[in-house]
């Protein structure tokens, strides 16, 4: 009688986009403290970030990296990064984080329909 032995690797295929933010000069960004992160069984989790280069003392638009920690393995091209604009304006243009990016929302628009059809199950 022969056993034959399947390894299963639960593999990072996808980290959400983050919304791009505005904050008022002096304030803190703002940024989440997970993202959302989907892997290769149709399953996601909230992972942590650890945002970077971020300078509320400095007008205007400001790329920021976050590192994301999650015990698995990366698909092939998938990097452990997310990156957001924050904006820094005056206090009086500043309106806290902000839904202005449409492409971020729409690229989450069909992981949140499979979600809504019982695709992908939270863990």
């Amino acid at each position: 009688m022969e056993i034959e032995v399947v390894a299963y690797i639960k593999r990072v295929v996808r980290i959400a986009p983050v919304i791009n933010y505005s904050v008022a000069y002096g304030e803190p960004s703002g940024l989440p403290e997970t993202v959302k992160v989907l892997f290769n069984d149709a399953t996601f989790s909230d992972a942590p970030v650890i945002w970077s280069g971020f300078n509320a003392g400095i007008l205007g638009e400001q790329e920021v990296t976050g590192t994301v920690t999650v015990p698995f393995v990366y698909e092939a091209g998938v990097k452990n990064t997310v990156t957001v604009k924050v904006t820094v304006t005056t206090p009086a243009a500043a309106g806290g984080g902000n839904c202005n990016n449409t492409a971020a929302l729409l690229s989450l628009l069909p992981l949140l329909c499979l979600t809504a059809l019982g695709y992908i199950k939270k863990r």
